[in-house]
């Protein structure tokens, strides 16, 4: 028990790493800043870690690119649903706020 949670603290660690990376490398590479993102998932899903709110906000998931504001990602205000949206570069939607803004 104890060597699967080192295992995980350890792959946070080098997720949180590789995230700062691609963070850094966003405005001037994005290929490789999409690598780091790609690496990243590949420990996630391989040592089933979980990540944190702000983590999962910071790449698209469906083409790994980081995220970076009107560069890589436009934040739009969904009328029909009453919600923000991240919209990606390659056309992944993801609602920013789980519920709808408005109450009713």
């Amino acid at each position: 028990m104890n060597d699967k949670r080192l295992l995980k603290e350890a792959t946070t660690e080098a997720v949180s790493l590789l995230l700062t990376k691609a963070e850094e490398l966003c405005s001037i590479n994005t290929t490789r800043s999409s690598h780091y993102v790609k690496m990243a998932w590949e420990l996630i899903k391989k040592n089933k870690v979980r990540l944190s709110q702000n983590q999962k906000q910071q790449f698209c998931k469906k083409c790994f690119s980081y995220w970076k504001y009107d560069k890589t990602m436009k934040v739009v205000f969904n009328l029909r649903n009453v919600r923000l949206e991240i919209h990606c570069t390659c056309g992944y939607k993801k609602p920013l706020l789980g519920k709808s803004v408005m109450p009713f």
